[in-house]
């Protein structure tokens, strides 16, 4: 986890070099790294640790009661990056695993949860095509029915969060090594994370770099704090409206897409750089007419 902590930082810093940062090690098990005022990041944290659960062991609360409290532990990596444009969606990423033994068997177990999404007042979809084709790529090296199931679990979050959804999971715990899963020893848990997160980091820095010269205006940035102060669509539709925002526009274009059904952004390809933007979004523009068609 601190290995993912420094390179995300790295990265991050590499992309603004503008941000004032600080740097802090807390009780030697825990490191964080602070941006702030940058002229793409607006602020940023990246924060990895490692606590001992020996008062509260709620990370395993869901599969087992007879633990050794003086082994259970949790390391977790957490970043939240939000953008100086009101135009670039912000970043929230956290990924947690958990370890104990249980006092009757003896056995290690272990648990661990994940949540990657985007936050948008602006949804451009070359933006949130790209994150979803990176996790799809994460998840699909350890087992192609792991990205829908995730999916469809932050669909339910980010609806509630004027989201883009991302991936979810939480309690993936300890389980028999014949199961069908191909998540089912410690290895392949640590190989998904660090993959998701190789995946994330840089295509989040494309989608940064993508929207760093954009022109801003004042109903960008008023549009951006109404989208921050609610989740109300309805609230987002009314301000629209009383505040004469083009029919046509970006902000209104962006709550038709709030307002609808969570879709399938991912395109199939091992290898999103390898395709251009034109095939992307033709296979997202049939899938689309697809899924209207049958809604019909």
């Amino acid at each position: 986890m601190f290995q993912l902590q420094s390179g995300i930082s790295t990265q991050l810093r590499q992309v603004d070099r503008s941000c004032s940062v600080k740097d802090a090690l807390l009780r030697d098990s825990e490191t964080c790294t602070k941006m702030v005022a940058g002229e793409v990041i607006s602020q940023a944290s990246v924060c990895a640790k490692v606590e001992r659960c020996t008062e509260n062991i709620s990370c395993f609360s869901r599969i087992a009661k007879n633990l050794v409290e003086e082994s259970a532990y949790e390391c977790s990596v957490d970043v939240s990056v939000e953008p100086t444009s009101p135009l670039t969606p912000s970043l929230v990423l956290k990924f947690s695993y958990s370890e104990a033994v249980d006092r009757n068997t003896g056995m290690k177990l272990w648990s661990f949860g994940g949540d990657a999404h985007l936050l948008a007042s602006y949804i451009y979809r070359d933006d949130i095509v790209e994150f979803h084709t990176s996790l799809k790529d994460a998840c699909d090296k350890h087992g192609a029915e792991l990205y829908p199931v995730f999916k469809q679990h932050a669909d339910g979050i980010s609806k509630a969060s004027n989201g883009l959804g991302g991936v979810y999971f939480e309690n993936f715990a300890s389980r028999p090594s014949n199961s069908d899963s191909s998540l089912n020893d410690q290895q392949a848990v640590e190989a998904l994370i660090v993959n998701c997160v190789q995946e994330i980091i840089p295509c989040y820095i494309e989608i940064l770099k993508r929207h760093r010269n954009d022109d801003i205006h004042a109903q960008n940035i008023k549009w951006r704090e109404k989208c921050d102060s609610t989740s109300s669509l309805f609230e987002l539709e009314s301000f629209l409206k009383a505040h004469n925002y083009p029919e046509d526009g970006m902000e209104t274009k962006t709550l038709g897409i709030l307002k609808d059904p969570p879709r399938n952004w991912a395109v199939d390809t091992g290898n999103l750089r390898e395709m251009s933007f034109e095939v992307i979004m033709a296979q997202l523009m049939a899938r689309t007419q697809k899924d209207l068609s049958q809604k019909q």
